[in-house]
């Protein structure tokens, strides 16, 4: 490390404190200028002009409060602090998206390298919106819960990879153009089934069983039973009725 660098860091610490005065890195008094332009640090004492750009702006050493006006198409947001406009990026741990009017904590080395680190208050009703900007992977290595009155789930295409997985609910209802379901064991319970299609297919090629208390076919036109043996049991009665009956 040059003598210049050591010089530098030699004013840094011995740099007066004020312990009683506010932390003068969230300071935003119209009546002190442009917060990142202010002479004195957050330490309290006057910034060597050697630690300031050609904009004036401190390094490393201020942040500031400022307003969000809008956003634009290029991945800046128009933050305004001190009656002027400035275009600010989002920091990547700032997962909360800033929406207009909202208070944002502003800090960066120059004017042209200016972040959104933290949206500190919101500014309308405007719902929150969280942000990642890219593929992202959440982990955690016991239990994950979410829990919200209600829960809306958005996305183009979705898959889900569970070794094991309960539902319980009280209601469940489905909207879907197009269902496919692929396993070797299908089992259901209910206390009643009710099905309506315009048509309806099935094949089997085991064994299809149906085992009832009473079982009731009506066919409006033409009912077909065809097999290469049919054999219809009664305990009591066996009763076919018809306007012609065709045997043979």
């Amino acid at each position: 490390m040059g003598d210049h660098a050591n010089e530098l860091i030699k004013k840094i610490v011995s740099m007066p404190v004020d312990e009683t005065r506010n932390d003068s890195t969230f300071r935003h008094s119209r009546e002190s200028g442009n917060p990142l332009m202010s002479k004195e640090s957050a330490f309290g004492g006057e910034v060597d002009s050697r630690f300031r750009g050609n904009d004036g702006f401190v390094a490393g050493f201020d942040n500031v409060i400022g307003h969000v006006l809008g956003d634009d198409d290029s991945n800046f947001v128009r933050v305004e602090f001190d009656g002027s406009e400035h275009r600010v990026r989002r920091a990547a741990s700032c997962l909360l998206a800033p929406a207009t009017g909202d208070s944002v904590l502003v800090c960066g080395p120059n004017a042209t390298a200016l972040y959104i680190i933290a949206v500190l208050e919101r500014g309308s009703d405007t719902p929150l919106r969280l942000e990642l900007g890219q593929d992202a992977h959440i982990a955690a290595s016991g239990k994950l819960s979410v829990s919200s009155d209600e829960l809306l789930i958005r996305a183009r295409h979705a898959t889900t990879l569970i070794d094991q997985l309960s539902s319980f609910g009280r209601e469940f209802s489905a909207s879907i153009g197009k269902v496919k379901l692929v396993g070797n064991l299908f089992e259901s319970f209910f206390e009643r089934v009710s099905q309506f299609a315009g048509q309806s297919v099935r094949t089997v090629e085991g064994v299809d069983q149906v085992r009832s208390a009473c079982i009731d076919y009506r066919a409006e036109q033409s009912l077909s039973l065809q097999g290469s043996e049919i054999i219809a049991t009664a305990k009591t009665l066996a009763k076919v009725d018809g306007g012609q009956i065709h045997i043979g």
